[in-house]
């Protein structure tokens, strides 16, 4: 789906069947900016916004010598800032209580330097004086340089502060994040510390005209995290110095959200920053930078689009009958586990059956009246349980599984070739398709998702004794996966058995279904000149889908060294399951067969 198919000229104003779906396509020929009019803007719309914020500060006067204005108080700006969805110190949002996953609850948990606390020192300092400098129009050309290098250094500072206050590794498994999960944190008892959250809640609620009371019940992850914050804001707020630091952090993290919509040479410095924080390029293109924003502006208006355009005919009934065969193949190899208990075998047969799946698209998007509807205003129900919501837009390409809902999500984006086509022969399908949906099924049970029932509500469900056997299973995957090594680093196989455990019950489900179709339906008939049963394309299918190789070298952030919890793409990645599963290596391709895989793919 590219810049053509999008915004061809013949498709005029009444193809469009909703006006939400001819909004995403000016919203997005806004982006193009073909009249070149964000070039020409600079950096004047970042100043508008700052000056509309009224946090008394005028960018064009600032010097080494600028002074706060008096009574300054850090509260309101950090909900002008969590306004704007940016979180400077903590994330603050609502989601489904994990304990009762019918009701929706107030969370609080760190955000520390975009958690990247493995970042090198140094890259931190020159990343934070990048992204300040950024572009000398957000400055008058008679300031003094020195601003901008005490600006970057004090935020660095503050950065580095904050880093060291949080947990060693960000990505905890869940039960420690249990551990530390306080239910019965109330919001008075935050009065205690420097931030006001009462007031920034609240003011963040005014947009909806929804308040809450001091008594309002909050779920706090990483509480010991938010009292060494308190330690942190309070050493800064001492003095005048160092409240001027603060109010540098927050405005720099405005600055940095909002500075890739800007002119050229704005975007080219966040693009630098972004690399070396990440190590990732992204792509270059304007019309890919468009689509994504659109995306996540509109993206069901762009959905309807989307799936007008890619996701016709039977492709979602096939899809349904696809989830249904791994999902049988799943509860089929239950008794196979000689660890289980038959009690805890029923339970999870029940909650594998209670899977809710979610193909495509939301049906309302094909409906213009609910879809104008959905962009007309902004909802007031934010504490309103919005069960089986969907949390991709239709054009995503991906997949999830959801805890707190039991639910498996499958978006049109990802339902095409290579992943899916209802042409393809079924072999391809569920070799690609099949192994995501049942990685995404297995998600509900493995070290995360066994936590859960089948209601989505965070309660034992299991036998003790199946706990314990289940961990002493499945340490020999975290020893299988740390074995692993790519340019002298080792892959932290704990911090990873949750994808591991999904990617290696993906692959047995997925092919155990397809066995089944084949034993229903036959054998398909063989495709010409590749002389490979459909079994070996099962595998080059898988292959196929899961990155083969990477460009880039190792870099401190990439997932071997970092808590990412997903296994890295490299060339590991499609044998590690492969390595697992004994019982169906015998059809796995040689490397002779690799010699047709070209022809596979062309």
């Amino acid at each position: 789906w590219s810049h053509h198919e999008f915004s061809s000229p013949d498709k005029p104003a009444s193809w469009f069947n909703s006006s939400a779906e001819l909004k995403a396509k000016q919203y997005y020929i806004s982006c193009m900016d073909e009249n070149k009019l964000i070039d020409k803007a600079g950096g004047q719309p970042l100043l508008d916004l700052i000056h509309r914020l009224n946090w008394g500060v005028n960018i064009s006067e600032w010097n080494v010598d600028w002074q706060l204005p008096q009574h300054w108080d850090m509260t309101p700006h950090l909900g002008d800032m969590h306004l704007l969805n940016i979180g400077a110190f903590m994330n603050l949002y609502v989601a489904e209580d994990d304990k009762d996953s019918s009701v929706n609850i107030l969370q609080v948990s760190l955000k520390t330097a975009s958690q990247n606390t493995w970042v090198p020192w140094n890259t931190v300092w020159d990343t934070m004086t990048l992204a300040i400098e950024l572009d000398k129009s957000l400055m008058s050309k008679n300031q003094e340089p020195m601003i901008l290098s005490q600006l970057a250094a004090h935020c660095a500072t503050l950065w580095k502060n904050l880093n060291a206050a949080g947990p060693k590794l960000y990505w905890q498994r869940l039960e420690r994040y249990f551990e530390n999960l306080n239910r019965f944190l109330f919001l008075r008892t935050l009065f205690l510390f420097q931030i006001n959250w009462v007031h920034i809640i609240n003011h963040v609620l005014s947009i909806v005209n929804l308040t809450v009371l001091p008594t309002e019940q909050i779920v706090v992850y990483a509480p010991e995290f938010l009292a060494k914050l308190n330690d942190i804001l309070a050493t800064y707020q001492s003095t005048e110095s160092g409240k001027k630091i603060l109010f540098n952090y927050m405005l720099w993290h405005i600055v940095n959200d909002f500075v890739g919509l800007l002119s050229k040479p704005f975007r080219d410095a966040k693009k630098e920053f972004t690399e070396s924080m990440s190590g990732l390029t992204g792509n270059d293109d304007i019309w890919h930078t468009c689509i994504t924003d659109t995306d996540s502006v509109l993206g069901y208006a762009l959905g309807a689009l989307f799936v007008k355009e890619t996701f016709s005919g039977e492709s979602k009934a096939k899809a349904k009958k696809m989830i249904e065969d791994v999902r049988r193949a799943f509860i089929a190899n239950l008794p196979k586990l000689d660890w289980m208990d038959p009690v805890t075998m029923q339970a999870a047969i029940d909650k594998a059956n209670a899977v809710i799946d979610m193909i495509g698209y939301p049906d309302y998007i094909m409906d213009e009246v609910k879809l104008d509807k959905k962009y007309e205003s902004v909802s007031s129900s934010i504490f309103l349980c919005l069960f089986h919501s969907w949390g991709m837009s239709p054009p995503t390409v991906n997949a999830y599984y959801t805890t707190n809902k039991n639910t498996i999500v499958f978006p049109a984006g990802i339902l095409q070739a290579p992943f899916f086509d209802r042409s393809f022969p079924q072999s391809l399908n569920y070799g690609a398709m099949g192994v995501v949906m049942g990685h995404e099924l297995t998600h509900g049970f493995d070290d995360q998702g066994r936590q859960f029932d089948k209601n989505g509500n965070l309660k034992p469900w299991w036998d003790a004794e199946a706990v314990l056997r289940f961990k002493n299973k499945t340490q020999c995957m975290v020893d299988q996966y740390s074995s692993y090594q790519l340019n002298g680093e080792k892959e932290r196989g704990k911090q990873t058995l949750g994808e591991n455990i999904a990617d290696n019950g993906g692959l047995k489900s997925a092919f155990y279904a397809y066995q089944k179709w084949v034993e229903l339906n036959g054998k398909e008939q063989l495709l010409p000149a590749l002389g490979l049963s459909h079994e070996k394309l099962f595998f080059l299918s898988f292959a196929q889908v899961v990155p083969l190789s990477s460009d880039e070298p190792l870099l401190p952030n990439n997932p071997l060294s970092s808590d990412d919890p997903l296994s890295p793409g490299d060339p590991l990645s499609p044998n590690d399951p492969l390595v697992s599963i004994a019982s169906i290596q015998v059809t796995v391709p040689t490397k002779k067969d690799y010699a047709h895989e070209q022809l596979l793919t062309r």
